[in-house]
């Protein structure tokens, strides 16, 4: 898609459905990769402040924990609990599961 669209929201989300895949088939070296070109793709065309990029953030932050990267899992889980408050707030599902990642 990428040759043919360029980066836009389209794109990002293949590799994001790719980095799935990927993850689910214990492929996190993959995995990582995948979604740390959709989390590229989403701040470029996104910006920091929307869901979607958050949800790469909480995706790279599954990775990470999956591979043991507690540390960096938790970056990455704080990066979109802060994005999910600001643009979807206190109440929204999303944001309570990135509680709930930060508190296992």
């Amino acid at each position: 898609r990428k040759k043919v669209l360029g980066e836009d929201v389209d794109t990002a989300m293949s590799y994001n459905n790719i980095g799935n895949v990927k993850y689910a088939k214990g492929d996190y070296n993959g995995a990582l990769k995948t979604h740390e070109q959709a989390l590229e793709i989403r701040k470029k065309v996104l910006g920091e402040e929307h869901a979607d990029t958050a949800n790469s953030y909480n995706n790279i932050g599954n990775v990470k924990y999956a591979k043991g990267d507690y540390n960096g899992a938790l970056k990455m889980y704080e990066q979109a609990l802060e994005t999910r408050k600001k643009v979807l707030g206190e109440e929204h599902a999303d944001t309570a599961n990135s509680y709930n990642n930060i508190g296992n």
